[in-house]
């Protein structure tokens, strides 16, 4: 079965009618993902990016999602390198779950949170929670 049927009156038929709804559930939630992200731009920005960091950023992003009801994986690495070692990571950011899968979220050049479809926000090393507030806590000092 084709996602689309060559013909446009074969489209609503009762056999493509799961595949339809799961679509548009696809998009919808991916909506919500990016609507949510969106939400929280204007405070993400404003921030002074030499006191207001990548971990200081994945904790809000953070904090938002789950706030929101996502699940949310933490993960840290270093996007300039493939295979690198735990101690070699020196950026931190987040996965979220929607119906497509996982999608990651970082900051972006503009300390913007925006989703990243590239394979480097797919590898690294997932972190805990209390993980990352122990990063937080640690730039304070």
């Amino acid at each position: 079965m084709h996602l689309f049927p060559a013909s446009p009156q074969n489209l609503l038929t009762p056999a493509n009618a799961g595949v339809l709804i799961l679509f548009v559930k696809c998009i919808a939630i991916t909506f919500l993902i990016v609507l949510a992200a969106s939400i929280m731009l204007p405070r993400i920005g404003a921030y002074d990016t030499e006191t207001h960091d990548c971990d200081d950023i994945a904790l809000e992003m953070y904090n938002h999602f789950t706030g929101l009801g996502f699940d949310v994986r933490i993960f840290i690495g270093n996007l300039a390198m493939t295979g690198e070692t735990y101690t070699e990571s020196n950026h931190v950011w987040l996965q979220v779950k929607t119906a497509g899968g996982w999608v990651a979220y970082d900051r972006g050049t503009d300390t913007i949170a925006i989703p990243y479809t590239d394979p480097q926000h797919y590898e690294g090393y997932e972190i805990k929670y209390d993980t990352l507030l122990a990063f937080v806590e640690y730039d304070k000092s």
